[in-house]
């Protein structure tokens, strides 16, 4: 069994299969954590999450985590505005629908049910980052979604480093940061067109080899 982490996908249905089944060849008794933000700008949004739901329901072993983007949508109602700044149109159009409200209620149960961090023996996920200044980092959520502070105190988190997707990273950072306190994994996949980005990035959590996929969507 191995464990896999896989940075934000956004829709990128067509690039996230060809990481998981053509580059990491994962197999069904493997563990794939995601590090949200799988909604918003890319091309395949409401099929990236019938994917997750499709192999969840086969017995795939697939662990979510909530990123901005998911958190924005599900509370519409008080971020409809900045949601739509970031995108959140193409969600909608996507579930063609024109509210958060109209979602199927297996989507609603999908989104919000979501983690904000999964704590292993040496590593903890969440999407952004921790605040270890904060009183009670491990139920700061806000910045668990929002943060781009990586100054972390890994005392206050028992010695264990942080596994972040949220920002967009070039690849040559993203395999320098795999020795330091935080690895990046947001490799910007759903920015094809810009400089050093639009890479799919998925870690072996255990060996620490690091697996990329151009954007093909």
């Amino acid at each position: 069994m191995s464990r896999y982490a896989i940075g934000d996908i956004h829709g990128c249905l067509k690039t996230l299969k060809s990481l998981l089944f053509d580059i990491i060849k994962i197999k069904k008794y493997d563990t794939i954590y995601f590090l949200g933000d799988y909604i918003d700008r890319g091309p395949r949004i409401k099929d990236t999450i019938d994917f997750f739901l499709d192999y969840k329901s086969k017995g795939w072993d697939f662990r979510f985590l909530m990123g901005n983007h998911e958190y924005m949508m599900i509370n519409e109602n008080n971020m409809y505005d900045l949601w739509i700044e970031y995108h959140g149109k193409t969600t909608l159009d996507s579930f063609k629908i024109k509210h958060y409200d109209q979602l199927d209620s297996k989507y609603k149960d999908f989104f919000e049910s979501l983690d904000y961090f999964f704590k292993l023996e040496k590593f903890i996920l969440v999407h952004a980052s921790i605040n270890t200044n904060s009183t009670f980092p491990m139920t700061n959520y806000d910045d668990m979604i929002w943060s781009r502070n990586y100054d972390v105190d890994l005392t206050v988190l028992g010695g264990r480093r942080l596994i972040v997707g949220h920002t967009p990273t070039p690849l040559e950072r993203i395999k320098s940061s795999i020795d330091t306190n935080v690895i990046f994994l947001d490799g910007g996949c759903v920015y094809k067109d810009r400089f050093a980005m639009g890479n799919l990035c998925g870690l072996n959590i255990d060996t620490l080899e690091l697996f990329t996929q151009k954007n093909i969507d």
